[in-house]
């Protein structure tokens, strides 16, 4: 309540009864003027208030809005995240089986290779990449088959099942087996011992042929050559 409202109430108390009618009216009118200036003053701070309070929720409506936007938006950022890291963590066990792989691989090949150098005598050089050291490896390993489904004739000398080193042709049927042709006999081969060979016993002496233009009976060797006998 304004002042000027609580002097009016305080005047028309103190005059009382005593108060002429037109000074009654004059007060009555006063008070009511002075009442609804207060309500008008009273009224506008209640609208004051009530555009503030609106004001205040709309902006924070509008807050709390752009947060739950943010908060969704950082959920969305956040599966994203997580699909993302599954994507890299399955990839990370995928490199992982692939290096694996490859080394179970480089190891398999180094074997073969170590093989292949004890069983064919191939020495790869270095600087060979995995798939020119493979090319070689199978190219070696047909080679060697090829040579050992082959029957090679070539001359060459072995003993008879006497001892007696002759001069003759050694016929080879790949890296199986030999046979060896000489005038003193006709046979398998038998190996004795540092690159040298042996007529088996029991072997017959070939009959007299005639040799072919191409080839001569090669002298046979000093008879004081001799290899242990055959048993």
């Amino acid at each position: 309540m304004s002042r000027s409202l609580r002097a009016l109430f305080l005047a028309a108390a103190l005059l009382g009864p005593a108060a002429s009618a037109p000074a009654l009216a004059a007060e009555s009118s006063a008070l009511e003027q002075a009442y609804q200036k207060e309500f008008a003053y009273l009224a506008a701070e209640k609208r004051a208030l009530q555009e503030r309070l609106a004001a205040h929720q709309a902006e924070a409506r509008q807050r709390a809005s752009a947060a739950e936007g943010r908060v969704q938006g950082l959920e969305v950022r956040l599966l994203t995240l997580e699909r993302q890291g599954d994507a890299l963590e399955k990839r990370l066990e995928d490199y992982d089986e692939a290096v694996t792989a490859l080394a179970e691989a480089r190891d398999l090949l180094d074997g073969t290779a170590l093989q292949a150098k004890e069983s064919l005598g191939l020495d790869l050089p270095d600087h060979l990449s995995d798939a020119q050291r493979l090319d070689s490896i199978f190219k070696a390993a047909v080679g060697n088959l090829d040579k050992a489904s082959q029957v090679r004739v070539e001359p060459g000398a072995f003993f008879l099942p006497d001892g007696t080193r002759v001069q003759g042709e050694i016929v080879r049927l790949g890296e199986i087996a030999a046979y060896g042709v000489a005038p003193g006999g006709v046979g398998s081969l038998l190996p004795v011992g540092e690159g040298r060979m042996q007529l088996r016993l029991g072997v017959a002496k070939p009959k007299p042929r005639p040799w072919p233009r191409a080839t001569r009976p090669i002298p046979s060797a000093p008879s004081s050559s001799r290899a242990p006998t055959s048993r």
